[in-house]
């Protein structure tokens, strides 16, 4: 049973996907009225049959896809703190709901899905220019310079937007990710490449403004290990050398001018185990502090794990019997060690497996903007957990179903 015309179906949906994707770097209510959106309009499609038919024969994409909830409610079986347990299950119902979702609707195949990219990206920018636009006009009401210290260059300049300077910064490396990817794809005239150098120089100066240092690692990072797959090996040489002198050049620029860039890299410098303090503000003990406690902890339960919600209670008990009760609510800013202390080493194998077998599909579908994709989010988890907070877990979970739809096997 349908309500809906096939035509009009195939419409709709792409349209609500398109939405999704452009509410994604903006406030979370807006990402969840689009999601709301497109699962009416895959109800309102019908064909249920169907669909069910294309998540079994897909099954193992779906459980791939799905991981994270998989153990979300594996964890559910032995938590002590219900509340917490079923908080984190509600938050993390984006990564079983988008792949039902996308996995069983008609795929949009590749162009399409690269062209949901590209308007990501758009949304990205317009983000980008209405922080700076909103900034700058706050400055001229107040003719203050001392607020282009405190606002630019620190995390007050994306504030409006409800996402941290952390997640932010993943979006952009994202967003950077399309861009090169899609450069490199094809030729293209000088106009493009023009293009391509002020879009990218853009992105890493929002990032500097932003302070997002994981998302300039992981984009220079990320850029490198491009250069040696590309088959236009000697024009990305001759980009990734510009780039690198253009932004050794700009780091000078704004380090020279600010002291915010300069505290914070020579925080990053001198980050040390003996640098931990009862300062939540000292990025030794909000990196390593967490760390430390992590690690601590594993020791004690990391074989069997201690169940989905009950990880923040025993870190801040830590905290706390530690001298470092300044850090309580300090999550453990490393996905993986937050996935043994929830749900033991059984679980980080069965996650480890999980992103493996997706690394191993994009490669074998020669899909690099999803292979680069992946890489983003894994060095993400390295620092910040990823798949705790709503503007990781929906990014993922949209864009990796979104990338697995142009692999499923279609039911005859």
């Amino acid at each position: 049973m349908h309500f809906l015309s096939t035509l009009r179906n195939e419409k709709l949906y792409l349209w609500s996907i398109i939405l999704v994707a452009i509410s994604l770097p903006w406030p979370m209510i807006y990402a969840n009225y689009s999601i709301g959106l497109l699962g009416l309009v895959w109800i309102l499609s019908g064909n249920f049959y169907l669909k069910w038919k294309k998540l079994k024969i897909n099954g193992h994409l779906f459980l791939f896809a799905s991981s994270v909830f998989v153990l979300t409610v594996y964890g559910l079986l032995f938590t002590t703190n219900i509340k917490a347990g079923f908080f984190l299950l509600e938050k993390r119902l984006a990564i079983i709901v988008l792949p039902i979702i996308v996995l069983s609707s008609e795929s949009l195949g590749k162009e399409k899905i690269n062209k949901v990219a590209i308007i990501f990206v758009l949304s990205c920018f317009t983000a980008m220019t209405f922080c700076i636009t909103r900034s700058f006009i706050k400055f001229m009401e107040l003719y203050d310079y001392g607020y282009i210290n405190h606002n630019f260059f620190t995390t007050d300049l994306i504030t409006v937007l409800g996402i941290s300077h952390v997640y932010f910064g993943l979006y952009l490396v994202i967003s950077f990710v399309i861009i090169t990817t899609m450069y490199f794809s094809k030729e293209n005239k000088f106009a493009t490449t023009m293009l391509y150098v002020l879009s990218s120089s853009y992105i890493f100066i929002f990032m500097i403004l932003i302070t997002a240092k994981m998302a300039l690692i992981s984009a220079i990072l990320l850029f490198s290990l491009y250069v040696f797959k590309t088959d236009r090996r000697l024009l990305a040489i001759k980009h990734i050398t510009i780039l690198i002198f253009g932004l050794t050049l700009l780091a000078y620029l704004l380090m020279s001018i600010n002291y915010n860039v300069l505290n914070r890299l020579n925080e990053m410098i001198s980050i040390s185990d003996f640098n931990i303090n009862n300062n939540e503000q000292h990025y030794s003990s909000t990196r390593l502090g967490p760390w430390k406690c992590s690690v601590s902890l594993i020791k004690q339960y990391g074989l069997l794990g201690l169940g989905t919600g009950d990880v923040q209670e025993s870190m801040n008990y830590w905290y706390q019997t530690h001298g470092l009760s300044n850090l309580i609510e300090f999550e453990s800013h490393n996905q993986y060690m937050n996935i043994i202390l929830s749900y033991g080493l059984l679980g980080l194998f069965f996650f480890t497996w999980c992103m493996l077998a997706l690394f191993r599909l994009s490669i074998s579908e020669h899909y690099t903007l999803y292979l680069l994709f992946l890489l983003a989010i894994c060095l993400s988890c390295i620092t910040e957990n990823v798949f705790d907070l709503n503007k990781g877990i929906i990014l993922f979970a949209f864009f990796n179903s979104l990338f697995l739809s142009s692999t499923i096997i279609i039911p005859k």
